[in-house]
């Protein structure tokens, strides 16, 4: 069987299409890599994206009760896996969905039992039907054997710092907003947004005018005194006067102790 020569080949989906499909409207993914994140708000439709795959692929064995999206005729979940190529048609009928399997190989050949060659060409895939059945650790391992040059204790490290971040970015914010809460105004308009940098400005023109008024105060106490620099000079050279006396004091007292010194050692009578 043309299967068998097929699964020597490790199987990755190429291209999923899906067009209302349960939630789905429409989507199309065509993997870059060994990843694809698939994400959104609730009832998005990330859940349909997967099971669309299952379906296609699983057979009665993941039949889905209402495949086709309420309101619409017509649906179709296509799967291109590389060598061969998988097309599940809907079509409503009355109350019922008529469904319609088809796959197809790379020369466009295709096999009378379709479903057969899926079920036997599945295990070469991860198979969605074993994946949506298996617990949480158990989904971990089979995602992990699908990217093993992947390092996962490395995006867990990264993922917990992330958090904590996250978390101390929270608290500080809870913080702020409580300290914002806890002011309270007073009474009347409430007041308008600062600018910094004009109150910066009014903070500098305070400051000149402060200091204008400093140097009028200076003025007006050294007019009282004739001015500021005749009592400097005059303070300067009575401190001069006073240093000079000092040193002439301290002149006289050394010569007082020399002359004390010299008379007495000229009486001393020198020993015979």
């Amino acid at each position: 069987m043309k299967a068998n020569a097929d699964k020597e080949e490790d199987l990755r989906i190429v291209e999923l299409r899906a067009e209302n499909f349960m939630r789905l409207h429409a989507v199309r993914i065509r993997p870059d890599g060994n990843m694809v994140e698939i994400t959104g708000k609730n009832d998005a439709g990330k859940s349909s994206t997967i099971t669309a795959v299952a379906w296609a692929l699983g057979g009665k064995e993941f039949a889905v009760a209402m495949p086709l999206r309420k309101g619409e005729d017509r649906g179709e979940v296509f799967v291109d896996l590389g060598r061969l190529k998988v097309t599940k048609a809907m079509k409503r009928n009355g109350d019922d969905v008529d469904i319609k399997l088809t796959v197809e190989f790379r020369d466009g050949s295709r096999p009378r039992s379709p479903q057969a060659v899926l079920d036997e060409l599945r295990g070469h895939l991860l198979d969605p039907i074993a994946f949506i059945r298996a617990k949480g650790p158990e989904r971990v391992e089979m995602v992990k054997q699908l990217v093993p040059e992947f390092d996962f204790a490395t995006n867990e490290r990264a993922r917990e710092k992330v958090f904590k971040d996250r978390t101390d970015v929270n608290r500080d914010h809870k913080r702020a907003v409580a300290a914002r809460e806890a002011i309270r105004l007073p009474p009347g308009t409430k007041p308008g947004r600062v600018v910094i940098a004009d109150a910066s400005a009014q903070l500098a023109e305070i400051n000149r005018a402060n200091e204008i008024t400093r140097q009028r105060r200076l003025r007006r106490e050294c007019i009282g005194r004739r001015s500021c620099l005749e009592m400097t000079a005059r303070e300067t050279k009575q401190a001069r006067v006073a240093a000079g006396l000092a040193i002439a004091a301290l002149f006289l007292v050394a010569l007082e102790l020399w002359m004390h010194y010299v008379v007495g050692h000229m009486l001393v009578p020198k020993p015979r």
